[in-house]
């Protein structure tokens, strides 16, 4: 059973765009190795008809000692293109995960 779970809110699931969250997902379980589950939800909250279509991504990770959460509002022009909001979320959780892992390791150092 896979820890990942894939969602989408007001607006429709394409292949492509399942292809990309796993792609993603899978980099960062490479760089995390100890992913106990993840949620990814893709939504399209506000539909302007002025600004475009923008999506919202959030990612709830979670590890044996620690969750993660990350998400992109549906605020900035960039997020029209639901690859780049999917982009963009996955690189704040993946910094989180290696800002923890960097601290973890400084203190197991220190100790």
């Amino acid at each position: 059973m896979s820890a990942l779970q894939i969602q989408f809110q007001d607006t429709a699931q394409t292949p492509a765009v399942v292809e990309r969250i796993e792609s993603k997902y899978q980099r960062l379980e490479r760089l995390c190795g100890t992913i106990l589950s993840c949620r990814v939800v893709v939504s399209q909250p506000h539909r302007h008809q002025r600004k475009g279509r923008l999506y919202c991504v959030s990612i709830e990770l979670k590890e044996p000692k620690k969750t993660y959460v990350a998400q992109t509002e549906a605020n900035r022009p960039e997020h029209e293109d639901v690859f780049a909001a999917i982009r963009e979320c996955f690189d704040a959780a993946a910094r989180q995960v290696h800002e923890e892992h960097r601290r973890r390791r400084d203190q197991q150092r220190v100790a």
